[in-house]
C-alpha cells in the first residue's frame, strides 16, 4: 500500500514523506550510475582487444619486467611518512630506508 502525503501528516511526520521519496530517488539514481558504469566499463573491455589488435601489439612477445617491491614499498613508506606526523613519521622514514637499502642489496 503506497503512502502519500496526506497519510504521513495525519500523523504529523509530513516531512517523513519527502525524506523517503529523495532517499528512494538516490537509490534510483545509484542504481542507474552503477548500470551504466558496469556498461561502459564492458564496452571498454571489448574495445581493448580491437585496440590491440589495430595497434598490432604481439602481447605474446610482449618485454617483461620485473617489479621492484622492496623499492615501492620504500616510496610508499617515504610518502605515508608525511601524512603521519613526527613520532609515526620517523619510524616509517626508517623502514622505508631499511626497505631502500634492502632493494638495493637484491639488485646486485
Amino acid at each position: 500500500m503506497k503512502k502519500d502525503f496526506d497519510d504521513f501528516n495525519a500523523v504529523g511526520k509530513g516531512g517523513l514523506y519527502y525524506l523517503f521519496q529523495s532517499v528512494q530517488n538516490y537509490h534510483k539514481y545509484m542504481a542507474e550510475t552503477r548500470s551504466r558504469f558496469n556498461e561502459a566499463s564492458f564496452m571498454n573491455a571489448m574495445g581493448l582487444k580491437d585496440t590491440i589488435s589495430k595497434l598490432k601489439i604481439n602481447v605474446e612477445k610482449a618485454p617483461s619486467s620485473k617489479v621492484n617491491v622492496l623499492g615501492l614499498l620504500s616510496g610508499a613508506m617515504g610518502i605515508a611518512s608525511g601524512f603521519a606526523g613526527p613520532l609515526a613519521g620517523g619510524a616509517l622514514d626508517v623502514m622505508g630506508g631499511v626497505m631502500d637499502k634492502m632493494a638495493e642489496s637484491a639488485k646486485g
